[in-house]
């Protein structure tokens, strides 16, 4: 079985609220925060991983340097000019 991970992954934090909630970039839905993982590349640096592998949801890298978030492929598709 394959699997697309595209729209999954970024290496960006994650852009939340005041509160500390993550919305959808589009249609402003409270939804869940992304897993993250740290992976080593070499003894002194390290790439933070922010992913919704498994889920619904999905995450884009900005030109601004946070990841905005999708709570569904429709969302994602309607927002995002690259779709």
């Amino acid at each position: 079985m394959s699997y697309n991970i595209d729209g999954k992954i970024v290496n960006q934090p994650v852009r939340k609220k005041m509160d500390g909630q993550v919305v959808c970039g589009r249609c402003s839905v409270v939804i869940k925060a992304p897993s993250k993982i740290v992976m080593s590349l070499s003894a002194q640096k390290a790439i933070f991983i922010n992913h919704y592998i498994g889920s619904d949801f999905y995450i884009h890298e900005t030109k601004k340097g946070y990841a905005v978030m999708y709570c569904s492929d429709e969302c994602r598709k309607r927002h995002n000019h690259r779709y």
